[in-house]
């Protein structure tokens, strides 16, 4: 997509809650389909998104992307989205909007709304649930201060709870393992993995009534599903009369190389041949249990 800033990549659709940012369901994007296809793609990725819905007090917020007049007259649910004015069956404005938090209104034979109001710039929204009712916002002029501007309701309402996805992506990018060498499929493993490893996160917090930073919860995670598989671990092969080979006793080892963090920085001793313009980057402050293959520097 050239106009976001991740251009190339492999694109997931989320469906995801508008508070947290817990990713209720996703969809892998895998090409164009094959075969009789009805609607656009943003109308089919939102029909495919809502199937696994299972309340009916829900309310759905998306793009310009996914939004149109089809999807909003087809919809199960209620729903808000922006709009672009081009699209099919878009009501047509003849008037131009000249002054800032100025609107116009217009609503289909079939009862979806289109809102169209100029803060800096021109915004349209469809809804298929919001009436034709202004709202108070605050807006930043050029001279810093703020001003209060009339807003449609479904504008003001869409300001307030989109970003979700946003949200989600932002968690989980903290501490996503992602290298330009990695294969496709070890990018999309480690971001479901670490989207399972936010939602626990956010469910762990609903529970306790608590929230705790990202890290305190990953650290123990992964302490708990290391020690797991050291006691899981097993090697089996004939037993030999002899003394058992070191390869051998190092397969039991599986947990015990978590990095442990020290009061001070020390030096790897493999890379203890560099020049001293390049120790800056291999002195760490985290340390291996087995073996030990620091020292102070």
């Amino acid at each position: 997509m050239p106009m976001k800033p991740v251009k190339r990549g492999i694109k997931i659709w989320q469906r995801c809650d508008s508070k947290t940012g817990y990713v209720y369901d996703m969809s892998i994007y895998s090409g164009k389909e094959t075969g009789e296809v009805q609607g656009t793609l943003g109308e089919r990725v939102v029909s495919k998104l809502t199937e696994t819905i299972r309340g009916k007090d829900v309310m759905l917020a998306f793009d310009r992307f996914f939004t149109s007049v089809h999807l909003m007259e087809t919809l199960k649910f209620p729903a808000v989205g922006t709009c672009i004015k081009t699209r099919k069956d878009v009501p047509n404005f003849t008037t131009k909007l000249s002054k800032r938090g100025e609107a116009e209104f217009l609503v289909t034979k079939n009862g979806t709304m289109c809102a169209r109001w100029l803060d800096s710039k021109e915004v349209m929204m469809l809804s298929n649930c919001h009436e034709a009712k202004y709202a108070k916002v605050n807006r930043t002029i050029k001279d810093g201060s703020k001003n209060e501007f009339e807003c449609p309701v479904a504008i003001e309402f869409y300001n307030k709870i989109i970003g979700d996805v946003d949200l989600a992506d932002q968690m989980v990018n903290v501490y996503e393992l992602d290298r330009k060498s990695c294969k496709w499929w070890k990018k999309v493993f480690f971001r479901l993995l670490m989207s399972a490893v936010v939602n626990s996160w956010i469910a762990y917090c609903e529970l306790k009534h608590r929230k705790i930073p990202l890290l305190d919860f990953i650290v123990p995670l992964a302490e708990a599903l290391m020690t797991s598989g050291k006691f899981n671990a097993q090697y089996q092969r004939r037993r030999g009369t002899g003394r058992p080979s070191k390869a051998s006793r190092s397969l039991f080892n599986v947990g015990d190389h978590l990095p442990v963090a020290t009061n001070t920085r020390r030096r790897c001793q493999s890379l203890g041949h560099l020049e001293a313009r390049d120790m800056e980057s291999v002195q760490n402050p985290y340390r291996d249990l087995k073996p030990e293959t620091f020292e102070y520097a």
